[in-house]
């Protein structure tokens, strides 16, 4: 056996030791250092403050703005939106009225000028195959034009949304001076690394300078033909030359929706075979509520009246007495090494080795390294320089490492791995979104609604279960109505034909049971649709059949009085429900509008899209014709930020609408006060507060001097 001579490499350890310690000490002087610090923290020119409040110029929800605009200055997001000249005016433009107006800068990418977008006219020809072209020219059109405008760049459809404050919040962490490509990752069998998902991705200013300036010019790195899919190819430049950001958050779920939102929610998806989850590159779940984080980034295809839509729900609706435990916080930032730590690698791919940092994969086998040096042909002088300058690096990555964990070396920052894919799991000072349920509490308690739901056997497994599982668990009271039992639901199973013509004789059965057998669990009684959300509307001479409240004396005057008096209702099997109970109720009891105080809708008879989308104002809609009230129909001014009722919701609507309300936000936006509980409004408020249209003022004037009297005069509570 060779006797191995140790003398000279245990000479060596100890130089390599004393050249760790003087490494330590010289990074902690420098980090401690003014300068250091300061180049440390990357400090980024101010840009001017961006207004990035909601759309609406009416809004009761009133927000500490304070941390979303500290946000805004210091991550500064340029938006570049890739659409073509048929799409200017039907998709771009709703961009620029939503979601656009909150970023940075906002650059329209197309092959046509166009004044009204500001777009970038490419010189390219329009065609689907040349997306890669296109992109290749705009990135190359944006570092030469606008790079110092910002510091992470923004890609998205004409039809994708953005929550811009998450956008921020998520980015804040990481440094924009390492190369770093953010989006939903895709496997594929042309690419080992994967790919983001073309809807939307973001680049650091790294990223965007390495594209232009090496990779898109190298035919070794990139396709530098025309044609190409544009998400796949920029996978395939960036493959060993950037870091690859997971978008998931601490909790596995998912921030990017690079397919429809609503396949993400619908729970039936988790048990289908869809392209979606062939294409997935980390094991995440898909389908159900819990797919899903809080802080959504990205949606893709979303269509322009849904852009309006998501503008409403996200920045202006909001259940009334919940509120968030604590203040939001930002994160820390997180170091190179934190990154790769993090890393969590698909377990039906490869780990790859962190081969960008040096060239020999055994470099940290110290021994091996030593021993290996000692038998070169190097002059003793020359191997103790070698030591000592390895010593130092080794110092100031561990001072980095176990010393300084929240800051980052510019060293480090530049000796990046080549591919790495990185899960990145963000300090958020809250997993899910935590409230503080007080005073819905209190609500629940003291205001107590049974709800009741109109259904027919063939809806109970498509629509009425959803019912269930969303919005209907938060009534005091959930009954179903039918007319046919069903366990899983406890449906009532009434004794009616069941036809389209029959609701009104369902309706009459209906209310009469609920108040023999659930009179006295309740104090308020909620209608609602088997696609309704929530339930209330009152818009005309009658409630919309969608969703309306009775209140105990009502339910208790019309089961014991009107529905028997056939001088007030129809007591025929047929007809028109929500028709009929108006004519029952006229001239016995009020009619409430259903409009906040300042004067928006929180009932929503026809599809929520129609409600806000703003071509809807214009349209000679048979909604506008059935208008009671003066109301403003179209556009995000159209509507209360207290939304109580929503028709026409299939069951996949139903899942995203309870993932909007009780999880997602936009990072950042705080109320800035409690809310309290309004007073009681006395039977006169209610009656001065009535606002006729202009033609009712014979009906106003009986009302004043009729109803108030005849409807009350047995209700000892308003003698």
């Amino acid at each position: 056996m060779t006797k191995i001579n140790f003398e000279v490499p245990f000479r060596l350890m100890l130089i390599l030791f004393l050249g760790i310690i003087l490494g330590i000490s010289l990074s902690t002087i420098f980090l401690y250092s003014k300068k250091f610090s300061i180049t440390l923290n990357n400090p980024k020119p101010k840009s001017n403050p961006v207004d990035v409040r909601n759309a609406r110029s009416f809004t009761l929800n009133q927000y500490n703005r304070s941390l979303a605009d500290e946000l805004t200055r210091d991550v500064r997001v340029l938006c570049w939106v890739l659409t073509m000249p048929e799409n200017h005016k039907k998709k771009a433009i709703h961009v620029k009225n939503t979601w656009g107006k909150r970023c940075n800068k906002l650059l329209f990418m197309s092959t046509t000028a166009d004044s009204e977008l500001n777009t970038i006219s490419l010189p390219v020809v329009e065609t689907r195959t040349s997306l890669w072209d296109k992109t290749r020219f705009a990135l190359q059109y944006i570092y030469n034009y606008h790079f110092d405008e910002a510091d992470w760049f923004l890609k998205a459809d004409d039809d994708s949304y953005y929550i811009m404050e998450n956008v921020r919040y998520m980015l804040s962490q990481y440094h924009s001076k390492t190369s770093l490509y953010f989006g939903h990752r895709y496997a594929s069998k042309f690419v080992d690394s994967g790919y983001m998902a073309g809807g939307g991705y973001i680049l650091s200013k790294k990223a965007v300078e390495k594209f232009v300036t090496k990779l898109m010019h190298d035919k070794n790195s990139c396709r530098i033909e025309d044609e190409g899919a544009e998400d796949l190819e920029l996978g395939k430049c960036f493959e060993n030359q950037t870091l690859f950001i997971d978008d998931r958050d601490m909790l596995n779920q998912k921030r990017f929706f690079p397919v429809g939102v609503m396949e993400h929610f619908n729970p039936k998806t988790e048990n289908n075979t869809f392209w979606y989850d062939r294409m997935m590159y980390y094991n995440s779940k898909f389908g159900g509520l819990d797919c899903c984080s809080d802080l959504i980034v990205n949606l893709h295809y979303i269509n322009p009246k849904q852009m309006y839509m998501y503008d409403y729900l996200i920045y202006n609706v909001h259940p009334f007495g919940l509120e968030k435990n604590s203040t939001e916080k930002l994160p820390p930032k997180i170091s190179l090494n934190e990154i790769i730590k993090s890393s969590d690698e698909p377990i039906f791919f490869k780990p790859l080795f962190w081969s960008g940092l040096c060239a020999d994969k055994n470099i940290f086998n110290l021994s091996i390294t030593i021993e290996r040096m000692a038998k070169n042909n190097f002059s003793l002088s020359f191997r103790l320089v070698l030591i000592i300058f390895l010593g130092i690096i080794l110092g100031i990555s561990l001072s980095s490492i176990f010393i300084f964990p929240k800051k980052i070396s510019i060293a480090l920052n530049n000796l990046r791995p080549k591919t790495k894919h990185v899960n990145m799991r963000n300090a958020s000072s809250f997993s899910l979104r935590e409230y503080n349920e007080s005073m819905a509490d209190e609500l629940t308690r003291k205001v107590r609604v049974l709800c009741w739901v109109l259904t027919m056997p063939e809806n109970h497994k498509k629509k009425a279960i959803h019912v269930k599982n969303t919005w209907g668990k938060r009534c005091t009271k959930l009954l179903f109505m039918s007319t046919t039992a069903d366990s899983n639901l406890n449906t009532i199973g009434l004794p009616v034909q069941e036809t389209r013509s029959s609701l009104w004789d369902k309706t009459r059965f209906a209310l009469q049971y609920v108040y023999n057998y659930h009179f006295d669990e309740a104090d308020w009684f909620l209608k609602a649709d088997d696609d309704s959300y929530a339930s209330i509307h009152a818009d005309s001479g009658y409630m919309a059949g969608g969703g309306y409240i009775l209140s105990k004396k009502a339910l208790e005057k019309f089961v014991t009085k009107l529905m028997h008096d056939k001088k007030n209702c129809k007591i025929t099997n047929e007809g028109a429900e929500d028709l009929e109970l108006g004519k029952c109720f006229e001239n016995q009891t009020l009619f409430i509008d259903d409009r906040d105080k300042l004067k928006q809708k929180r009932f929503f008879p026809a599809g929520i899209m129609e409600h806000i989308n703003p071509k809807t104002s214009n349209n000679a809609y048979w909604y506008n014709r059935m208008l009671y009230y003066d109301s403003k129909y179209g556009g995000l001014e159209c509507c209360s930020d207290l939304l109580v009722n929503l028709h026409y919701i299939n069951p996949r609507e139903m899942y995203m609408l309870e993932h909007l309300f009780y999880k997602a936000h936009p990072f950042g936006l705080d109320k800035n006060s409690t809310e309290t509980l309004p007073p009681k409004i006395s039977l006169n408020e209610i009656i001065k507060s009535s606002d006729e249209p202009s033609n009712a003022t014979e009906f106003k004037n009986y009302k004043s001097h009729h109803i108030i009297h005849h409807i009350f005069e047995e209700d000892e509570k308003f003698k």
